[in-house]
């Protein structure tokens, strides 16, 4: 038992941000509302499903003695509820997933801290600075990069469905050697238009610049959904030609990434077993 080690992937399934919402009552509505409430009925069943199946991928690589379990802030397991797992001499490693940075990802921190109190030896993975992580970002924009046809005129565009701190990107920027210039947009939410949402505007401005490529890197998940996909593959290059853009490149999810899978092994594995 003091030997486990439990990697908690840790998820805030919630309603869209009020803010990414163009129809004013539907803010107004939900601004009134309890999160706590709607959360079962407008949570992304995909987006949990996805998440569990990261956790299982992953887990199938660690060592026997190592757990992997996706974590869900107001869900289930609730950090309360998988804390109750975890034994006093046990382990525990902390890895916001979703948001990815920022206010969310330290209040995802600090919920499942809470929950678990003294019980157990508690660290958190850091999604920024240097390191297996950040180099694992950084690689997916590499790749999205290096599909590009040759000596088009291109931006990169890091979406997120609601709010993130513009320092993710900046990192990601900077350690991807990117020179050109990169944006932050907010993807419309589900079922709403493109006209009035960021990342509409922006496609729009990029097109009258006549910039003729994007590359664009979604920051809400390391791993994909249907909805995320129909959105980002369907809805988003239907979007940018209509704004004049004829190419739209999408950097692959985080979790398709191998320096990824490296990176949380690293980060499970004792200090003296090498890691393959």
């Amino acid at each position: 038992m003091g030997n486990t080690t439990h990697l908690w992937l840790l998820y805030r399934l919630q309603p869209p941000a009020p803010a990414a919402l163009s129809w004013p009552w539907i803010a107004a509505l939900l601004k009134r509302l309890s999160p706590r409430r709607l959360l079962p009925v407008l949570a992304d069943p995909d987006a949990r499903a996805a998440a569990e199946t990261q956790a299982r991928l992953l887990g199938r690589r660690l060592p026997d003695a190592m757990g992997c379990r996706a974590v869900f802030a107001e869900g289930d397991p609730s950090p309360a509820q998988a804390a109750g797992e975890v034994g006093s001499r046990e382990r525990v490693l902390l890895l916001p997933m979703a948001p990815q940075s920022g206010v969310g990802a330290e209040a995802l921190v600090a919920e499942a801290r809470a929950a678990l109190g003294g019980r157990g030896s508690v660290s958190v993975i850091p999604t920024l600075g240097p390191g297996l992580l950040l180099e694992a970002q950084a690689e997916r924009v590499r790749a999205a990069l290096a599909d590009l046809p040759p000596g088009v005129a291109y931006e990169v565009i890091f979406a997120a469905s609601a709010p993130v701190d513009a320092g993710l990107a900046a990192h990601i920027a900077a350690a991807a050697g990117l020179i050109r210039p990169h944006h932050l947009a907010i993807l419309p939410a589900q079922g709403l238009g493109w006209r009035a949402n960021t990342l509409g505007r922006r496609l729009r401005d990029l097109g009258a610049r006549r910039v003729s490529a994007v590359v664009v890197v979604g920051l809400d998940s390391a791993i994909d959904t249907p909805a995320l996909r129909h959105l980002l593959d369907v809805a988003l290059p239907a979007a940018a030609r209509a704004a004049g853009i004829a190419t739209v490149v999408r950097a692959r999810p985080l979790g398709d990434r191998p320096t990824f899978i490296r990176a949380l092994l690293a980060a499970v594995a004792p200090e003296d077993e090498p890691i393959m």
